[in-house]
């Protein structure tokens, strides 16, 4: 723990008040965990709001701690979540199926419906989609295999983000339905599984 001081009244006045609100708020367990005594808390629950008013302003010295490794890991989390954001969008808009979006993010129906609103209106094509020429699907499939070589550990999603990055010009259900073309089951290797609900985000 990193303690630093606080100079900021407001801000003492804040600290202090929020410690009668955890007393008053029946979490005296959580703060006697902290270290702090019963009697001091006692003490600091029944003073007078200009008390604690003139207690801020005073010269007295007060300190808070912080966790570096707890802000750490709530930034790392941040970031997580964000990127996990911008994959998702990337599917939607580079047009990968309902069906891979629900199953890579978590995402009901309805919540992939109004993503995709937002993200690529207008409405999907219809039918069974059409495959590349020859030429282009052997390429396909000859990238993935060393994909699914060379990124064995990676999540599913990662590798077709990857897939997709070789062939930016094609949609990425267009990339799905070449991979599993040969495949009886067309979830094959792609994490994909249609007769389970998805998962809530």
């Amino acid at each position: 723990m990193n303690k630093i001081p606080i100079q900021c009244p407001v801000l003492r006045r804040m600290l202090l008040a929020h410690i009668i609100e955890q007393i008053d708020g029946g979490h005296m367990d959580s703060l006697l965990r902290a270290g702090y005594s019963p009697e001091f808390l006692d003490d600091l629950r029944y003073r007078t709001t200009r008390d604690i008013t003139n207690l801020a302003n005073s010269p007295q010295e007060m300190w808070f701690s912080l966790s570096e490794q707890v802000i750490s890991k709530g930034l790392h989390l941040l970031d997580m979540r964000r990127e996990h954001a911008k994959l998702r969008e990337y599917f939607v808009i580079h047009g990968a199926s309902r069906r891979m979006v629900c199953a890579y993010f978590k995402l009901s129906h309805e919540e992939y419906r109004d993503l995709r609103a937002q993200l690529r209106p207008g409405g999907e094509p219809g039918g069974r989609t059409a495959l590349p020429p020859v030429t282009v699907r052997d390429a396909i499939h000859r990238a993935w295999f060393d994909i699914q070589q060379s990124m064995s550990e990676q999540p599913c999603r990662d590798r077709i983000y990857a897939l997709h990055q070789q062939f930016p010009e094609l949609r990425i259900s267009v990339l799905q339905q070449t991979i599993v073309e040969f495949a009886e089951d067309d979830e094959l290797g792609l994490e994909i599984k249609p007769t389970a609900p998805p998962l809530q985000g």
